[in-house]
This record gives C-alpha cells, sequence and structure tokens, in this order.
C-alpha cells in the first residue's frame, strides 16, 4: 500500500512538474505581447465626446453575417474621458487561421430617435497597436450647457 501510494505522488508531481514546464514554454513562444485598438470617438467639428459611447468590435467573419447588429459583436467597449477607448482585444481565435485580421470598430447613436451607425475598418497583426477615429455626424457643442 505504501508503494502505491509513493507512486501515485511521484506520478502526480512529475505531471504539475511537466504542466508547468509547457506553460512557461507557451508563455515564452508569446513573444507578441497584446493587440490594442485605440479608437477616439469625434463630432463633425473634431471635438472628442468625453460620454459613455459605446465601441462595438467585429471580426471580417462576424460583420459579413452581422453587420449593424450590435449583439453580435464580439468584443465591447466603452471610450474614457479623453474620448477614446484603448482596447486590448479579446476575440478568441482572432488570429489562428491569419496573420493579419480586418476588424471593423462601430459607434452607434440617435439623432431625433432615429439609429445611426458610424465604422471604421483597422488591419491589425498580433501583438500591434493600431489607431482610428470614429467622425460621428453631429456637433457636440449643442450639448454645452
Amino acid at each position: 500500500m505504501i508503494k502505491q501510494i509513493l507512486c501515485f505522488v511521484l506520478i502526480s508531481a512529475a505531471l504539475v512538474s511537466c504542466s508547468k514546464s509547457n506553460d512557461d514554454d507557451a508563455e515564452a513562444n508569446n513573444e507578441s505581447g497584446p493587440t490594442i485598438a485605440n479608437i477616439t470617438i469625434e463630432d463633425m467639428n473634431g471635438l472628442t465626446f468625453d460620454g459613455n459611447v459605446q465601441v462595438f468590435i467585429f471580426t471580417s467573419e462576424t460583420w459579413s453575417n452581422h453587420q449593424n447588429e450590435m449583439g453580435f459583436a464580439d468584443q465591447v467597449a466603452i471610450v474614457n474621458n479623453t474620448g477614446t477607448a484603448a482596447i486590448e482585444l479579446d476575440i478568441p481565435g482572432l488570429f489562428d487561421t491569419n496573420n493579419e485580421e480586418l476588424l471593423r470598430f462601430m459607434a452607434f447613436y440617435t439623432i431625433n430617435g432615429v439609429p445611426k451607425y458610424r465604422w471604421i475598418a483597422l488591419n491589425f497583426t498580433e501583438g500591434s497597436e493600431r489607431s482610428g477615429t470614429i467622425v460621428m455626424d453631429i456637433d457636440f457643442t449643442i450639448f454645452d450647457g
């Protein structure tokens, strides 16, 4: 019985040390770092919007099947108080089949109850950082108190 327990402990220790080694190797091979998108929301005058605007992110595949359907977005972000959303892209399988991926970033808003969409498309490689601006057809100065 003691031999069986000792054998079990040795096998468990070997499995744990192997799995940690594999995790370390995987981290060492992923040297590219995070993929970052910096998306700014501006009005027609070039003023940034420092409010609660959501940015919907679509892969090419999702966009082709569900264009402008926010519920199918692959990821969602919110602009900060400088009018920019700094987004670490976290989309499962993003670079599994291609070294480069075209992503679409869409802002949704309404003017007098009429839904409006504005979007931009940016190419990314794994570990890259890109910036873009979505220009809304609205004048933010009308909201100043």
